[in-house]
């Protein structure tokens, strides 16, 4: 048996596409762990997805970075 790719998922919204995934792996179908999740917007719904399957999960607000 081999070793299930580690993820990191990058986030920004509803976390459709992170749902998408999560379902896949959960189902087999693709041999991967998700190991954190970063989302650039703190109370996305993405974030609140990956709490509920145990899913390690970062902000990092890009409000608080300059823009150039």
């Amino acid at each position: 048996m081999t070793k299930p790719l580690p993820l990191g998922i990058l986030a920004s919204g509803s976390g459709t596409n992170l749902q998408a995934i999560i379902d896949a792996i959960e189902d087999g179908r693709v041999p991967a762990e998700i190991r954190v999740v970063i989302c650039n917007r703190p109370g996305a719904v993405a974030l609140e997805r990956a709490a509920k399957h145990g899913i390690a999960t970062e902000v990092l607000d890009h409000k608080a970075f300059k823009s150039t």
